[in-house]
């Protein structure tokens, strides 16, 4: 019909009639159009849209047809444009939108998947490794800690010594 009105990217055709702009989550990429397509999963667009957006760093979208992307929270990062994954052991996020976990430092660790911290090792403990997935090592018997995110253990001094692991100072002998 050569006396429609022309209709263009982002919209619908309806009857050769008249135009409807595309919803939110959807799109048109070709010009008179009877129908808007609707955005993969991982994608967003606003209304009448002539393509859909990825979502940016650090948001995700696991449904179709939507109008944004979502954050990745606290203790989850963006795998990809579709998931958020939680951390690995051993690891953490702290913050919204982030796309990496941090690794847990030295005299730390975080025993479970999707940490937001990682927890201190306790005096009578350490631990030299980063990311480490467990509870701390105790210091072994003649060595102690005393201080939270020990990195190393202490050999008791001369006349002194520990009647057990995981002390946390000498006794005198």
């Amino acid at each position: 019909a050569s006396d429609c009105t022309p209709c263009g990217l982002g919209h619908k055709c309806i009857d050769f009639l008249y135009t409807v702009n595309c919803s939110a989550g959807r799109y048109s990429d070709v010009s008179n159009a009877t129908g808007c397509k609707q955005c993969p999963a991982g994608t967003f667009s606003d209304v009448g849209a002539s393509s859909c957006d990825v979502c940016d760093a650090g948001q995700h979208q696991p449904e179709e047809e939507q109008a944004f992307c979502l954050p990745c929270i606290p203790g989850r990062y963006r795998f990809n444009a579709t998931t958020c994954s939680p951390c690995p052991q051993g690891t953490f996020s702290n913050a919204t939108k982030l796309e990496i976990c941090y690794t847990c430092p030295a005299g730390t660790y975080a025993a479970s998947q999707g940490s937001t911290t990682c927890s201190e090792c306790v005096p009578g403990t350490f631990s030299a490794t980063l990311a480490r997935e467990s509870a701390c090592t105790n210091c072994p018997q003649g060595y102690f800690s005393n201080s939270t995110s020990s990195t190393t253990c202490t050999t008791c001094s001369t006349g002194t010594y520990t009647a057990s692991s995981r002390s946390t100072l000498c006794l005198l002998c």
